[in-house]
């Protein structure tokens, strides 16, 4: 679970940006309206527009700055009720001093409400809709079945549609929290079906990460090499220095195909059709015991993607089968 709240976090910095970034077009427009003369007695509610979207914009960004994973989802909640409050501030405004401005009259009836729906979230988004319907039938309750009832029908229209779009967002990015399951599900039976198969017919195994450190203590590879394999210790440590430079390329050539197939696995999980991949090779190489005595074995290496995003290497490892004399003779001189 701990990759799935990851990847909400994720989600979430990255709808605070959009509804930052979504609030520059209008803070320009804004800025150049208070130096058009024909909004000349207007100017105290241009400035209060600027004012209110230049907090918004400042409030995210200090989110941006200062949330982290733990208090994220509390930073969120204070952002989308700054941009609520703020819309629904300048709707009041323009309602209060300039009713009947048609360019107010349809930023804030039509506009305002289509930019809410896209960054604000469905509970945030209800109740700026239900203020902003109750301000359009306040606006025009002095004339409700003339010249004001087709403005308030439309809003009340566009209003029902931007609650589906709301919903549908909503939707969507719960399906795409599922899928995500879905995959993080696959990729953690991958690693175990892997760990299991390695623990069984190997003589011993490990996991590395992408800088080929132990993950985890290996206590097999301590049996089979009677020296310490524990964790964060390089893996390189235990091989032969001859054929270092040799496992080095074979390593990198196993991250190079590994990361080939995180990025399609990526591409995948645009069509919803995600899935862990694994790349699987094996080399044959001479490792060193605690008697600093080359074994000679078979290592076998599969790579994965972890639920974290991170590569894990798992490596099983056999001695190669060496005549019963050869091994012997190495058994004696280990015994000294």
């Amino acid at each position: 679970m701990e990759a799935l709240t990851v990847l909400q976090t994720d989600l979430m910095f990255e709808d605070i940006r959009f509804a930052m970034f979504s609030l520059a077009p209008l803070l320009l427009m804004t800025i150049v309206m208070m130096f058009v003369p024909h909004y000349s007695d207007k100017q105290g509610c241009l400035f209060t527009c600027v004012l209110l979207v230049s907090s918004c914009i400042a409030v995210s960004k200090w989110i941006l700055l200062r949330a982290t994973a733990e208090t994220l989802k509390r930073y969120a909640l204070v952002n989308d009720i700054t941009h609520q409050v703020a819309r629904t501030l300048a709707h009041m405004v323009w309602l209060t001093f300039h009713h009947d401005d048609i360019y107010a009259r349809f930023l804030n009836l039509f506009i305002a409400p289509v930019d809410a729906a896209l960054v604000l979230r469905t509970t945030s988004f209800n109740v700026y809709i239900a203020m902003h319907i109750m301000l359009t039938i306040y606006r025009f309750q002095s004339d409700p079945w003339g010249e004001a009832a087709p403005w308030v029908f439309a809003v009340i229209i566009q209003s029902q549609m931007l609650l589906g779009v709301s919903a549908l967002k909503k939707r969507s990015a719960d399906k795409s929290m599922e899928a995500h399951r879905v995959y993080l599900n696959s990729c953690e039976l991958a690693v175990d079906a892997v760990r299991n198969i390695m623990s069984c017919f190997c003589d011993a195994s490990a996991v590395l990460s992408s800088d080929l450190k132990l993950i985890e203590d290996s206590p097999t590879l301590h049996s089979l090499l009677d020296r310490q394999a524990s964790k964060d210790k390089d893996f390189r440590a235990f091989i032969h220095m001859a054929d270092r430079e040799e496992y080095r390329s074979f390593i990198s050539s196993l991250l190079q195909a590994s990361q080939e197939d995180s990025q399609a696995a990526r591409e995948q999980e645009k069509s919803k059709q995600r899935e862990a991949r694994l790349q699987v090779r094996s080399v044959h190489l001479n490792m060193e015991d605690g008697y600093s005595v080359p074994l000679s074995v078979h290592a076998f290496h599969a790579s994965i993607e972890a639920p974290t995003g991170e590569p894990v290497i798992f490596v099983g490892i056999n001695e190669a089968w060496r005549p019963p004399g050869e091994r012997s003779k190495r058994g004696g001189g280990r015994s000294t």
